[in-house]
């Protein structure tokens, strides 16, 4: 199987697991906003956002060594998979312990401290311990793994949590059921690992210290980029109402459910990228070059067309009651096209073992986003913590690129935006026109006249119709 297409059937296998668990999750995101409110949903989100601020140190960035490293070499996997699954057991109780301590200096209210606790349970096991599991799928590029439990942990989450609410109208039992699916997903996980790959148990405590040296700068990236991205939430909490909270988070989460784009292309293209970058540099930039000019084709329409659409999709979701959260939404689908362009440089740079210039591009983000944050939440409230977010993201996207470009290859990010420009430039003028359309029918008619544009403008070139002969076989 060529490249391309393995490639392709990789991301076609992840899109389809991503999609599934995203919708199930983003569906029961509406059912609490519309069964618990605003002020609910406010709490739910503080509760998973305040808990993701404790993945760093449940994870210690050893998964993400682990997608770099197998691919490299498959033979590692026994080691790799016992020796840091061991290390995770002894890092979930000091997490835990570390969460119950910090919720506790806050002054938020029992309940909510209660499903702070549970949630915090839930990110140990489906977040850290379950996607070493994931990652040792995709290292093997068995992707359709990955995808399978996905899918089963978000079902049983949407189901039982449909339920949950109904019959109780609570967020105690609502954490209670995510938990049941995230012990699932690992059981699941774990069993397939064990009886499809068959890692020889192997544990060595010498090693423990050398594979958390290693990992380190992951874990520091994921801890920066978590705090810049997430903590507006929990500043929002800490700073104003639930309620005010409630119209951002439904925006984020919108955004958040398109993040899986470039999350899960970059996903199916790394193990290769990495290999690349061992074996051969021309490809490895060829397919850096590549990467970052399809999620710019693909991040562009997206973020313009929503703009012009957002006051419709908001009210369709989450009707009228959230009306509020429209500006907010226009501001984080800007960040979301600068997060397609970031995605695309931050995974060449790990590939080319440069995790440590990565650190540095979101510790300069988390500065400016703290800082931000404590001068424009207090004036504007969530406007202004959209306002920071995007900001950021600007800075952080201009220091990773000037190391990309300064250790990696020259890369004019310009001759990738003028084209999509004029496309999307023609689609926003007809969309823009049809305001009185339903807004399932704005979409489709505005994705029909972007890909006609791209085409006419002969945005894709000869190799670009190659890649995709490939794909088809044709």
């Amino acid at each position: 199987m060529s490249v391309a297409r393995r490639i392709a059937k990789n991301t076609f296998s992840l899109t389809v697991g991503e999609l599934v668990s995203k919708a199930l999750l983003f569906f029961l995101t509406v059912l609490i906003a519309r069964n618990l409110g605003s002020a609910g949903l406010g709490n739910y989100s503080f509760a998973i956002s305040f808990t993701v601020l404790f993945y760093m140190l449940a994870d210690m960035g050893l998964n993400k060594l682990a997608l770099r490293d197998l691919p490299r070499d498959k033979t590692k996997l026994g080691q790799y998979f016992y020796n840091i699954l061991t290390i995770k057991f002894f890092l979930s109780i000091i997490t835990f312990v570390a969460i119950v301590l910090s919720i506790n200096l806050t002054n938020q209210p029992y309940e909510i401290k209660l499903i702070v606790y549970l949630a915090g349970i839930y990110m140990i096991i489906s977040e850290s311990i379950a996607t070493l599991f994931r990652n040792v799928f995709v290292s093997f590029e068995q992707v359709e793994y990955e995808a399978l439990v996905t899918i089963i942990e978000k079902i049983l989450i949407f189901a039982l949590g449909y339920i949950s609410l109904i019959k109780s109208q609570s967020l105690f039992w609502l954490f209670v059921m995510f938990l049941i699916a995230g012990i699932i997903k690992a059981i699941i996980g774990f069993i397939i690992i064990i009886y499809k790959f068959k890692p020889k148990f192997s544990i060595n405590f010498k090693a423990f210290l050398p594979l958390i040296k290693n990992a380190f700068p992951f874990s520091l990236t994921y801890l920066l980029a978590t705090v810049y991205i997430k903590v507006d939430i929990t500043m929002l909490t800490l700073m104003r109402n639930s309620t005010e909270v409630g119209w951002y988070t439904a925006a984020a989460n919108l955004i958040f459910a398109l993040v899986i784009i470039p999350a899960v292309f970059m996903r199916a293209v790394f193990p290769n990228m990495t290999r690349y970058y061992k074996t051969d540099k021309t490809a490895f930039i060829r397919s850096c070059r590549l990467s970052l000019k399809y999620l710019i084709i693909v991040g562009m329409p997206i973020c313009i067309g929503g703009i012009i659409t957002s006051k419709q999709l908001i009210k369709l979701i989450y009707g009228e009651g959230f009306s509020e959260s429209t500006i907010a939404f226009q501001i984080l689908l800007v960040f979301l096209f600068l997060y397609f362009i970031k995605w695309a440089l931050n995974i060449a740079l790990y590939a080319a073992d440069l995790e440590k210039k990565v650190v540095w591009s979101y510790l300069v983000g988390l500065l400016v986003n703290v800082g931000l944050n404590f001068i424009l939440i207090p004036i504007w409230s969530y406007i202004g913590a959209g306002i920071t977010t995007i900001i950021t993201e600007m800075i952080v996207v201009t220091v990773i690129y000037h190391y990309f470009i300064t250790r990696i290859s020259r890369l004019v990010i310009q001759d990738y935006l003028i084209k999509p420009l004029i496309s999307v430039a023609i689609m926003g003028f007809v969309i823009y026109f049809l305001d009185e359309a339903p807004i399932l029918l704005t979409i489709l008619i505005g994705g029909i006249v972007y890909t006609i544009s791209i085409l006419f403008l002969k945005t894709l070139d000869n190799e670009d119709k190659r890649l995709i002969r490939q794909v088809l076989k044709v």
